[in-house]
């Protein structure tokens, strides 16, 4: 198992972005609300937060820790595994239950 390299400043960063976001939206599908609601909460988090500029922050370090510190082997493994991930579906999600 390969060790990474990651700034610990830049690491500080990331982990507290993921805790702000893993705790907010946990307490976001804690609450009571309707649908409705729920939909207005979700939109005005994703704004207020920046969420997807603290993802991709995320991503980014990790993604030249990964590159800088695992062997090929370990890279290929990691490759595959991201590209069996599948994106959230708008099409999916503009269908009516």
């Amino acid at each position: 198992m390969s060790m990474l390299a990651v700034d610990l400043v830049a690491l500080k960063r990331i982990m507290c972005d993921l805790d702000y976001l893993a705790i907010s939206l946990d307490r976001i599908g804690s609450e009571q609300m309707t649908k409705d609601e729920r939909i207005a909460v979700h939109d005005r988090f994703m704004e207020e937060s920046d969420l997807a500029r603290r993802i991709l922050f995320a991503r980014k370090i990790l993604s030249v820790a990964i590159d800088e510190g695992v062997s090929r082997e370990e890279l290929a493994e990691i490759d595959e595994a991201v590209e069996r991930v599948r994106p959230w579906d708008m099409k999916n999600a503009l269908m009516k239950k």
